[in-house]
C-alpha cells in the first residue's frame, strides 16, 4: 500500500474509534446529569470515592506573603476542581508586601533615595553618595540627587546665590555669584510669582535677599507649593505635614500610594493630582458571599461573620476560618447530624452506606393513618424503605414509634411530631427565644421556624426582617470614613444604621474632631499665618481641620523662623537692628532702632551689622566718616626774587576739593624764605621782600562736605 495512503487510513481509524470530547466546567453543577466534574472536563462518575460529600481540604498556593490557601469540597465523592477563596501570587508592587510570594518583599521595583546630610531637602551629588532602595524614604534620605554641598544647607538647587568673595555656588546651577549686578533697593518676584526678594549692597557689590516666600514640598492643593511655576506637579499627598489623607473610599499614604476598598476588596495604587485634588488609581475588587475562611470575601470590615451560607454542611458552624460541627455531631453526607446505632426508619443512622440492615420491626397501630404510631404492636421484617408500606405492616399499622416519633396528634393527621422550633416572626430566617416542642407536620407553626433551620445569628430584633445581628459600629454622621465615640452593639442588618459606620471599616486617620463636617476630621497643631507669608505668631493651638489649615492659619510644623513681627504685611516678618544710611554709601547715621523688616530694610536704611561705620553727613554719598578735610585743596608754589616790592600773583591749582566736598576756607603757606605771603584769594597771593630774603609760598585750603 502507498506510505500516504497507509497514514491517511490509520488517521481515519484513530478519529472515528475517538470518544467525543467532553465539556468543560468549573464545578459538578456545570454538567449534565449522571457527569462530575473532574480536571476542567465532564466525566462519568467512578465507582470510587476519595471523600465524604461536605468534607473540605485546603487546596491553593502556600500562605507566603500574600498568598492564601482556598479550600475545596467534597460532592459526589470527589472533590470540587474550584478552589474558593484562595489568594493567588501577583505582580510584586511597591507597597511593602510580598505580592509575587516569592519570600521577597518589593523585589525590582523599589525606588533609590539618597542621603540628605544637612536636611535642606536635597540629596548628595557626590559619587560615592549613601543611597538606600526601597518604597518610602529612610529617615535622612529623600527622592533626588541634586545638592552640591550636603554639609551645609543654605546650599541646594532652591536657595537663593549669594554674592560673596568666596565665590560659592550656592544655588547649585554651576554658576558662582551670578545676577550680582542689580540696583540697591529695587525688588522683583520670586518663588514663580508668590514672593519678592530686594536687591541689597553686600561686601562691596549687590546681591538679591533671600526671598520672601520659601518653597516647600509640593501637595494637591492647586497652589505651586515648590516654587517651580507648575502647581501641584509631582504632588502625591494632599497634607503638608506628612500625615495621611482621605480620600473617598480610600486613604492616601505620604509615599505616594493609596489603598481603595477593605478586605479582600482593598487594592494598592498611586495617588493622582488634578485640578487640586487628589484621586487613586486603585479600583476596588469585587467582593463575594462571606465564606469559612478567615478573609472579608464581602468587603464590609468583617471576617467570617456569623450568617447563612458560611459552611456549606447544614448545621455547621464556622471558627476560625473552619467549618466544625456543634459537640455530639459529626459530618455524614455534608451535613452535622448525631450518630446513633441504626434503628428502622429508613435513614442510615450510623452513617456505614447501608439502610436498616438486618433488623426486624414491630408495627404499631396508626388510627389516623398519618404514619405514626399510637396503639398495639406487632412483629415484622424491617424493610430497607423510607416507610413502611401496606403489606410489610398489616393495615392500619405503620414502622415502630421510635423510627418517626409518637404521633403527638393520634386525631388529626397533618399533626404527627413534636419537633423543636423557635420564634421568626420576620421570617427573615434568623431566631428568636427558646426553643420548644410543637406537635407539627411537614411545616411549623406560624411565626416559628424549625431550629434546625434557623441561621447560627441570635435576630436581636424578630420584629423586622432587615435588622437581625449585633455589630460592633461608631458613628460617623458626615460619611467621611473618620468615626468618633466609643464603639457599641447594634441590631442591624447588611448595613449600618444612620450616622454609624461598622468599627471595622473606621478611617485609621484617628478620631473625628467633627463630624458633622465632611472636611474637617483631624486635630492638627496651627499658628497665625494672616499675611501667607509662610512666617506664622502667637501661640500654638489644636485645631481641627482636614486636609489643609484654616484660612489665616498654618500648620506649625510648617512655620518658618523666626516669630512673624507684622502678620498683617508679607513682606515684613522678622525684628532687626537698623541705622540710617540715606544716601547708600554704606556708612550709617543715627542710632540703631529694631525695626520689623522683611528680607531686607526699607530704602534709606541699613542692617546696623552691615554699616561701615558713622556717616558724618548722611546726604552726601562723598561724605563717609569725616566731612571736613584740612589741606585737600592747594596750588602750585610761587617763589619771590628779592629786593622788590609787594607783588601779586595767579597761582594754578594742583589739587581740588573731592567730588560732593567744596573749598570752605584758605591761606597763605611759606614753603621757604624769610620774606611774607598773604592769600587774597584762592588762586591769588600778595608776596613781599624781607630785605634781601624772598618766599616761596602757595595757597593751601580746607574741604568741607557739601
Amino acid at each position: 500500500m502507498n506510505p500516504s495512503l497507509r497514514l491517511t487510513a490509520a488517521l481515519l481509524l484513530v478519529s472515528c474509534s475517538s470518544s467525543p470530547p467532553s465539556s468543560t466546567c468549573q464545578s459538578h453543577l456545570d454538567c449534565p446529569t449522571g457527569q462530575v466534574c473532574e480536571g476542567g472536563a465532564c466525566v462519568a462518575p467512578s465507582t470510587t470515592t476519595d471523600c465524604t460529600d461536605g468534607q473540605t481540604r485546603p487546596c491553593g498556593p502556600d500562605a507566603v506573603g500574600a498568598c492564601r490557601k482556598g479550600t475545596q469540597r467534597c460532592v459526589g465523592g470527589h472533590f470540587e476542581s474550584t478552589c474558593t477563596g484562595a489568594v493567588q501570587p501577583s505582580t510584586e508592587v511597591c507597597n511593602a508586601v510580598d505580592d509575587d510570594c516569592d519570600g521577597e518583599v518589593d523585589e525590582g521595583v523599589g525606588r533609590t533615595f539618597t542621603v540628605d546630610a544637612d536636611g535642606d531637602g536635597f540629596g548628595s551629588n557626590a559619587p560615592g553618595a549613601q543611597t538606600r532602595v526601597g518604597c518610602a524614604a529612610p529617615q535622612g534620605f529623600v527622592d533626588d540627587r541634586s545638592d552640591c554641598d550636603d554639609a551645609r544647607a543654605q546650599v541646594n538647587p532652591s536657595a537663593a546665590e549669594v554674592c560673596d568673595a568666596s565665590g560659592a555656588d550656592e544655588d547649585c546651577d554651576g554658576t558662582a555669584n551670578e545676577g550680582c549686578s542689580c540696583t540697591p533697593g529695587a525688588s522683583q518676584p520670586c518663588c514663580a510669582g508668590r514672593g519678592t526678594q530686594t536687591c541689597e549692597v553686600v561686601d562691596g557689590g549687590t546681591a538679591l535677599s533671600t526671598c520672601s516666600v520659601q518653597p516647600q514640598a509640593e501637595v494637591c492643593n492647586g497652589v505651586d507649593d515648590d516654587c517651580n511655576g507648575q502647581p501641584d506637579d509631582g504632588a502625591t499627598t494632599v497634607t503638608g505635614d506628612g500625615g495621611v489623607g482621605v480620600l473617598d473610599g480610600g486613604v492616601a499614604n505620604p509615599d505616594g500610594t493609596c489603598t481603595m476598598g477593605v478586605g479582600v476588596c482593598a487594592m494598592l495604587g498611586s495617588t493622582v493630582c488634578s485640578a487640586g485634588t487628589l484621586s487613586c488609581t486603585a479600583v476596588p475588587g469585587m467582593s463575594s458571599a462571606e465564606t469559612c475562611n478567615t478573609l472579608d470575601d464581602d468587603c464590609d470590615g468583617q471576617v467570617d461573620e456569623a450568617g447563612a451560607g458560611l459552611c456549606p454542611a447544614t448545621g455547621q458552624a464556622c471558627t476560625s476560618g473552619a467549618c466544625q460541627c456543634p459537640g455530639g455531631q459529626s459530618v455524614c453526607n455534608g451535613a452535622c447530624v448525631a450518630l446513633s446505632a441504626e434503628v428502622c426508619d429508613g435513614v442510615d443512622n450510623d452513617c456505614d452506606g447501608q439502610v436498616d440492615e438486618t433488623l426486624t420491626i414491630a408495627c404499631n397501630a396508626d388510627a389516623d393513618g398519618d404514619g405514626y404510631a399510637d396503639g398495639t404492636t406487632t412483629s415484622q421484617q424491617c424493610p430497607n424503605v423510607a416507610r413502611p408500606q401496606a403489606g410489610n405492616c398489616p393495615v392500619g399499622f405503620v414502622a415502630p414509634a421510635a423510627s418517626l416519633g409518637a404521633d403527638c396528634d393520634a386525631l388529626n393527621g397533618s399533626r404527627y411530631r413534636l419537633v423543636s422550633s423557635r420564634g421568626d416572626a420576620d421570617t427573615d430566617g434568623y431566631c428568636a427565644g427558646p426553643a420548644s416542642n410543637d406537635c407539627v407536620g411537614t411545616t411549623a407553626l406560624a411565626g416559628r421556624r424549625f431550629v434546625t433551620a434557623c441561621a447560627a445569628t441570635e435576630d436581636c430584633n424578630d420584629s423586622s426582617a432587615s435588622s437581625w445581628q449585633l455589630l460592633s459600629s461608631r458613628t460617623d454622621a458626615d460619611g467621611d470614613t473618620v468615626c468618633v465615640g466609643g464603639a457599641s452593639m447594634d441590631c442591624v442588618g447588611s448595613t449600618p444604621l444612620p450616622g454609624r459606620r461598622f468599627a471595622a471599616s473606621c478611617n485609621a486617620v484617628g478620631e473625628d474632631c467633627n463630624d458633622a463636617s465632611l472636611s474637617l476630621y483631624r486635630l492638627m497643631q496651627t499658628r497665625a499665618d494672616s499675611d501667607n507669608d509662610t512666617y506664622c505668631t502667637g501661640a500654638t493651638v489644636n485645631e481641627c481641620v482636614g486636609v489643609a489649615a484654616p484660612s489665616g492659619r498654618r500648620f506649625s510644623a510648617n512655620c518658618q523662623t523666626p516669630d512673624d513681627c507684622n502678620d498683617t504685611n508679607g513682606g515684613l516678618f522678622r525684628l532687626a537692628a537698623v541705622r540710617s544710611d540715606g544716601d547708600g554709601d554704606t556708612w550709617c547715621a543715627g542710632a540703631a532702632v529694631t525695626q520689623c523688616i522683611g528680607s531686607s530694610p526699607s530704602a534709606g536704611q541699613r542692617l546696623a551689622i552691615s554699616c561701615a561705620g558713622d556717616d558724618c553727613r548722611d546726604t552726601n554719598s562723598a561724605a563717609t566718616s569725616t566731612c571736613v578735610l584740612p589741606g585737600a585743596y592747594t596750588t602750585v608754589s610761587h617763589a619771590q626774587t628779592c629786593p622788590n616790592g609787594p607783588q601779586n600773583f595767579t597761582l594754578i591749582t594742583s589739587t581740588f576739593c573731592p567730588a560732593g566736598f567744596s573749598l570752605s576756607s584758605y591761606s597763605a603757606q611759606i614753603l621757604s624764605g624769610l620774606g611774607n605771603c598773604t592769600a587774597t584769594s584762592a588762586n591769588t597771593i600778595t608776596q613781599s621782600c624781607n630785605f634781601l630774603e624772598g618766599t616761596n609760598c602757595r595757597v593751601v585750603g580746607t574741604c568741607t562736605a557739601n
